[in-house]
């Protein structure tokens, strides 16, 4: 077990003083030396006061298939698939097709419990919380937001997100490696239409593929792919929450390849009023979208890990583990990566409490476990509130791990535009008026150390 693995067990155990944070009731288990992205979730949900349940086992109910699991999630959704539709996912091989379906099970039970976390608010209450969220512009929540938020199950959701990543990173996704590795993927991609722009299920071709309609899960085994669509983002800022083919689940995984993702809001594992999960696990990539992206999360959980390689991430604001209201992380396990971002993103959160408010906090981290990193904003001048920001009762963590020198390059609009734990900055807070300038080792700390320090 790693060194900081340990650590952070021992710090979540302790007080936090000045905040709506509290010590956890009970212990917090052992956490493996490669934390899990659910185990993640777990620590950081338990540091802000929600109380984690066990995740059960995902269980294929008797007779289930995965042309009939499409079908019930089309039906979700507003639509209906026709045989022919259905027709090529009968012939799959069983290697693809059972861990396919258990997903395609969690994602349904992932969707009704985010239904029951949202049953207290009708879809008009629902829309209307997301757009005062999105107006005040990290201003002070009103009253009416606050109500809103307050009846959101939060902890139910954040316990629900648990489960699916648990079933699709741990059961899932080693059966789908094998069967690739077996020569069992089909050689062609297989895709339901996707009526509307919005599909169920879509299974990439080995080669360079291109992806233009939503889908509720995609995954992809290699190549050098293009996603121009949601790309395991919710999808209900897109329309009226009563409109069909709109996705409160969306997961998309691609296992090899330097890869494209370019999508407006939200995507890229951005979970507003739901879940999103993007999953790259090799290749150089590149990342870029307007907001609600990039593990960025309102009134939700949002989910980005890339596993490996040079990458590239840029983002407007509300991304790169932007927690509004939820709970949003980006995690980046190695390589040389470079990221930039505008406003409200890279391990920034706020909830709806406010400085003297009772909800449980909003969580936003972003991960960086080694290589030699840029940070930057996006426009001179106008960072506002970047790497590890926290407002009222939250947690917004920036952390770069490893021993390489990074590069920091962050200008703000008359505002403090970071708040980095131990970290090599160069900071700029008027345009062309050098402040700060250090340079050496930001190696030190880590996640374990801004968990005790709470994110201040």
């Amino acid at each position: 077990m790693r060194l900081w693995a340990v650590a952070c067990i021992l710090l979540l155990s302790v007080p936090t003083v000045g905040s709506l944070w509290h010590a956890p009731t009970v212990g917090v288990p052992a956490l493996p030396s490669d934390l899990s992205d659910a185990d993640l979730m777990r620590v950081l949900a338990t540091k802000a006061g929600y109380h984690v349940t066990p995740a059960s086992k995902t269980v294929v109910p008797p007779g289930a298939t995965l042309p009939g699991l499409m079908q019930h999630l089309a039906s979700r959704m507003g639509q209906t698939l026709s045989p022919t539709d259905l027709a090529p996912f009968a012939q799959l091989d069983p290697r693809v097709s059972a861990p396919t379906l258990l997903l395609l099970v969690a994602v349904d039970q992932a969707w009704s419990a985010r239904d029951e976390a949202f049953s207290k608010l009708t879809p008009a209450e629902q829309q209307e919380l997301m757009t005062l969220t999105l107006q005040r512009n990290g201003t002070e929540p009103s009253a009416r937001e606050q109500a809103l938020s307050g009846e959101v199950d939060m902890e139910g959701l954040i316990n629900a997100a648990i489960a699916l990543d648990d079933t699709l990173e741990a059961i899932v996704m080693p059966q789908l490696q094998q069967a690739v590795q077996a020569g069992a993927w089909p050689p062609i991609p297989i895709a339901d239409p996707g009526a509307a722009g919005t599909g169920v299920l879509r299974l990439g071709s080995p080669g360079n593929d291109v992806e233009g309609i939503n889908r509720i899960v995609q995954i992809d085994p290699s190549g050098d792919d293009v996603y121009w669509n949601n790309a395991g983002g919710t999808t209900l800022l897109q329309g009226a929450l009563t409109s069909p083919g709109l996705l409160p689940i969306a997961i998309s995984v691609d296992m090899g390849g330097n890869d494209r993702y370019s999508n407006g809001l939200p995507a890229q594992g951005g979970g507003w009023l739901g879940i999103g999960i993007i999953l790259d696990y090799a290749g150089n990539d590149y990342y870029a979208c307007g907001g609600a992206c990039q593990g960025g999360a309102i009134d939700g959980v949002g989910l980005l890990r890339d596993y490996a390689g040079n990458d590239t991430y840029a983002a407007m604001g509300r991304a790169l583990g932007s927690g509004t209201n939820g709970l949003g992380i980006a995690r980046d396990d190695g390589g040389n990566d470079f990221y930039r971002v505008l406003t409200w993103g890279g391990g920034y959160a706020e909830g709806a409490g406010g400085p003297a408010g009772d909800l449980k906090g909003s969580v936003g981290l972003l991960w960086d476990r080694g290589g030699v990193d840029d940070y930057s904003d996006w426009t001179p001048g106008y960072a506002y509130r970047v790497y590890g920001w926290a407002r009222g009762d939250s947690l917004g963590m920036m952390v770069d791990e490893g021993p390489e020198v990074d590069n920091y390059a962050i200008a703000s609009a008359g505002v403090w535009p970071h708040g980095c734990n131990m970290c090599t900055w160069t900071i700029v807070e008027a345009p062309g008026i050098l402040t700060h300038r250090q340079t050496g080792n930001d190696g030190e700390g880590g996640l374990a150390a801004i968990l005790s320090a709470n994110g201040r």
